[in-house]
């Protein structure tokens, strides 16, 4: 399913229209587009981004961001069907709605063009979803949304919903120990480069000297920034993100112990099952059972 919605190109341009791409498929491939503003969110199964030169793994809890400017390559290679919710923004539209978010009625009527005028930069990562952006996406795939006329009022809300998490990763940064605006920025940008590196490669086997490749430290200054950061250890962060996936795994599927251990990067499922229950204090089995009993 293709929604077009609002063309906001510029008379003669080539700029991305408004657009909402909602399928199901099992292999799709898009390669080497110039980004407007998007969403790749996946409400199943996961698909393959990568933005300039950075791989992302999309899964159903989080969503990529691309920025005007951005090259991208989007794929889906799986067994299972990948239910895809790719939304596009044309950059004069999603400028204009920022600008008139980011002044008040009475700098709107004094001067109109400043509604013309964002100078936003969003980052290029993975976010978090929420009940905000779920309840979105949710709505970017109802036919009434189109039918009533009610398109620009939920990309106003998807607009204000990104502006939101942009404030929140300017206090993170803020947070950083650094003078500099240009330096904190810089580590703030790093750092997540290896925290995205994770969430799209925590089902392998990660090496930390990949991850400081990725950033271009050196192991022991990144060690100390990232825990600085996310106040713990890139090992017990791919550790407590495998349990948190193994806890989901446990709840919506059917596969085995050794299948969700194997799928979770571990090498062994005495490891997985060792880990599991010094973190809950159970076992995968009886924590299971457990979920069935009460909810099944």
């Amino acid at each position: 399913m293709v929604r077009n919605l609002k063309n906001e190109a510029a008379r003669g341009g080539t700029e991305w229209r408004n657009v909402v791409l909602n399928f199901e498929c099992r292999e799709a491939s898009r390669l080497h587009l110039e980004s407007p503003y998007s969403i790749f969110a996946n409400i199943g199964g996961h698909s393959h981004c990568r933005i300039n030169k950075t791989a992302y793994r999309v899964e159903t809890d989080m969503f990529l961001l691309s920025q005007p400017g951005d090259i991208y390559d989007l794929t889906v290679d799986n067994h299972q069907k990948t239910e895809l919710c790719n939304i596009h923004i044309n950059k004069r539209f999603f400028d204009g709605v920022a600008a008139t978010l980011q002044h008040t009625h009475e700098q709107l009527l004094n001067d109109p063009t400043s509604s013309r005028q964002a100078g936003i930069k969003l980052n290029s990562q993975l976010y978090a979803r929420n009940d905000n952006i779920n309840s979105i996406l949710q709505l970017l795939r109802q036919d009434s949304t189109y039918d009533n006329g009610i398109f620009d009022d939920t990309l106003i809300l998807l607009t204000e919903h990104l502006l939101v998490q942009h404030a929140g990763i300017r206090k993170d940064m803020e947070k950083l120990p650094f003078v500099r605006v240009a330096v904190r920025e810089d580590i703030y940008r790093r750092l997540t480069i290896a925290r995205d590196y994770i969430h799209s490669n925590y089902r392998h086997a990660i090496d930390l000297d990949a991850i400081c490749r990725e950033t271009a430290l050196s192991r022991f200054h990144f060690l100390r920034l990232f825990k600085m950061q996310y106040g713990t250890t890139p090992h017990k962060y791919i550790s407590d993100l495998r349990l948190k996936k193994a806890i989901e795994a446990l709840r919506t599927s059917q596969d085995t112990i050794s299948s969700i251990a194997s799928d979770l990067g571990y090498e062994y499922p005495n490891s997985f099952i060792k880990a599991f229950r010094k973190a809950y204090n159970t076992s995968p089995e009886k924590y299971r059972r457990h979920e069935i009993s009460n909810f099944g």
